[in-house]
């Protein structure tokens, strides 16, 4: 068994599990924070470098706040329902800890991520997989994933140096949100999942597929 399944499996059972450079909790507000004050405090450097790492992962079997992207008329940040709460159905909500890419752009991580889910989805389901640029995953108009980053610094760094990025991801897997709960929140009045497709997969085995294939990028 892979270290994410571990993971999930204990967080499954009501234990927090944290080993190397992955951290899985059984419940939080959201992942989002947890990931700021690891880049901020070190730790984040510290677990990539003594991991031999590229990146460090949190992730949440539910989130009772999840943190969406924010709204282009009002500013204000989007709330991601993020409730799933079967043992055995859940979706994939994760943020990870990431080194800022040469150039310093972080809409290239954001978008990288977002075609790394289209490219999973699209070897899961037969209908057509788009991405609204540049951060949400459509399934036949439907969205199934939405994707977060923001930049961040360590505390004692200049501001406007920053070198480290925090990428949120959600992805609907086995449950899909109701529709007037998204209608509420979100730009995107319709929400898919691969359940709704027939298609399932283990969140460890997407992790990994995402992690491959983020690097092939």
């Amino acid at each position: 068994m892979n270290f994410y399944a571990q993971g999930i499996e204990k967080a499954e059972n009501g234990e927090e599990y944290g080993e190397g450079n992955l951290f899985v909790y059984p419940v939080v507000p959201t992942t989002m924070p947890i990931v700021d004050d690891m880049i901020a405090d070190g730790r984040a450097e510290r677990i990539m470098h003594e991991t031999g790492t590229d990146h460090v992962t949190v992730i949440a079997l539910k989130m009772t706040h999840g943190v969406g992207s924010s709204d282009s008329d009002t500013g204000k940040t989007r709330t991601w329902w993020a409730n799933a709460n079967q043992k055995g159905k859940r979706n994939l909500l994760f943020s990870r800890a990431l080194r800022m890419p040469k150039g310093g752009f972080a809409i290239e991580s954001i978008f990288t991520a977002a075609v790394t889910v289209a490219e999973i989805v699209a070897d899961l389901v037969s209908a057509p997989v788009t991405i609204k640029y540049p951060n949400d995953v459509l399934v036949d108009g439907a969205k199934i994933c939405g994707c977060l980053v923001e930049s961040k610094y360590q505390a004692g760094d200049a501001p406007g140096s920053e070198r480290f990025l925090n990428l949120g991801v959600a992805v609907n897997i086995n449950v899909t949100p109701p529709q007037n709960i998204i209608r509420e929140r979100a730009a995107i009045t319709a929400v898919t999942s691969l359940a709704d497709y027939g298609a399932a997969i283990p969140l460890h085995e997407f992790l990994e597929a995402f992690d491959r294939r983020y690097a092939e990028i």
